[in-house]
Parts: C-alpha cells; sequence; structure tokens
C-alpha cells in the first residue's frame, strides 16, 4: 500500500512538473519536460501503471502500427517517438504520463 501511496505522489509531482504553468488551454511543452529517465520510471511504476500501460498501447499505438515492443528501444528513443506520435492521439495528460513510464520503464538499458 505505501508504495502505491508514493507513486501516486511522484506521479501527481511530474505531472505538476510537465505543465507549462500559463494556465488551461497552453500546449506549450518542451522535449526536455517530456523526457522521463529509465529509473525515474522505474521508480514511479507500479502494477497499475504496467497494465494500464499496456492497455494504453494496444488501445492507442496498435490501431495504426504493429503493437511495439517496449525493450525494442532505449529511453532517449522512446522518448522521440513518443513526442512525435503521443500528440496524434487524444489521451488525457495523466494517460500519456502513463504510457510513457510504462513503455520507458521497459525499454532496454
Amino acid at each position: 500500500m505505501k508504495k502505491v501511496i508514493l507513486s501516486s505522489l511522484v506521479l501527481t509531482v511530474i505531472l505538476t512538473a510537465c505543465g507549462s504553468g500559463k494556465g488551461t488551454g497552453s500546449k506549450v511543452k518542451t522535449e526536455k519536460q517530456d523526457v522521463l529517465t529509465k529509473s525515474e520510471a522505474l521508480a514511479v511504476s507500479t502494477d497499475v501503471i504496467q497494465t494500464e500501460g499496456q492497455v494504453l498501447m494496444q488501445n492507442n499505438c496498435a490501431r495504426c502500427h504493429k503493437l511495439p515492443d517496449p525493450s525494442a528501444k532505449t529511453a532517449e528513443q522512446w522518448h522521440k517517438t513518443l513526442n512525435k506520435m503521443i500528440p496524434r492521439t487524444k489521451m488525457t495528460d495523466a494517460e500519456k504520463l502513463t504510457l510513457r513510464v510504462y513503455v520507458v520503464s521497459n525499454s532496454k538499458d
């Protein structure tokens, strides 16, 4: 239970940090804000995030592509791919972050 609470808290902090700080409606983000290291992803990843991340990948990525294997790319390579592809989805900010944590935590070293 402590891990779930801690993970939720860390996820909230990451979501808050990723905001642009310009109020609602602002979609300006830099690539640097979207970068999550593998160790950070592993620190906040839970069984729930792993399950939800896999479902998000199936429902969003696999709609147009063969289902990608997260371990096929490094975290840096995934960030480039996700920064390009995520804007094409209709996922919420929380879903985008969940997918990013899932993919990066399962990326190759």
